[in-house]
C-alpha cells in the first residue's frame, strides 16, 4: 500500500470512529444528524428537549458493532424547526425521509420519550 492509500484509508477510518456530523436538507430544513461505524443500522433517537449528544456515551460502544445514525429532532439541537408544527406524523416523515436519503433500507430504532411514537408508525 502506499503512503497516500494508507493515509486516505486511514483518515476515513478515523472519521467513522469520531463519527461524522452533518445536516441535510429535508422539505426546506436543515436537520443535523451523525453517523458512527459500519454493520447493520441503528437509529438512536433522542427524547423531548434533548438533542443527538445525550448519546455520548452510549456512540462509542454501539458503533463497534453497528452503524449508528444518530440525529437531532425537528426544533432540536442544531435541527431547524419550520414554526410551531410538531408532530408524530411530521417526526416520522423526518426520520423516514433521512434514511432514504442515506440509502438505508432497514433500521433497528431506539429511543425514549415521545419517540416511541414514530417507531410504532
Amino acid at each position: 500500500m502506499r503512503q497516500k492509500e494508507f493515509f486516505e484509508v486511514f483518515s476515513v477510518v478515523t472519521y467513522f470512529a469520531k463519527g461524522r456530523r452533518m445536516k441535510i436538507n429535508l422539505d426546506g430544513v436543515n436537520l443535523n444528524y451523525e453517523l458512527s461505524g459500519a454493520g447493520p443500522c441503528l437509529v438512536l433517537i433522542h427524547g423531548f428537549t434533548d438533542n443527538l449528544s445525550m448519546w455520548f456515551n452510549q456512540v462509542p460502544q454501539l458503533s463497534k458493532q453497528f452503524q449508528v445514525v444518530t440525529y437531532d429532532l425537528r426544533g432540536h439541537g442544531q435541527t431547524e424547526t419550520t414554526g410551531n408544527e410538531f408532530s408524530v406524523d411530521l417526526l416520522t416523515k423526518d426520520l423516514y425521509e433521512l434514511l432514504k436519503a442515506l440509502n438505508i433500507e432497514n433500521a433497528c430504532i431506539l429511543g425514549y420519550s415521545h419517540v416511541d411514537c414514530c417507531r410504532q408508525t
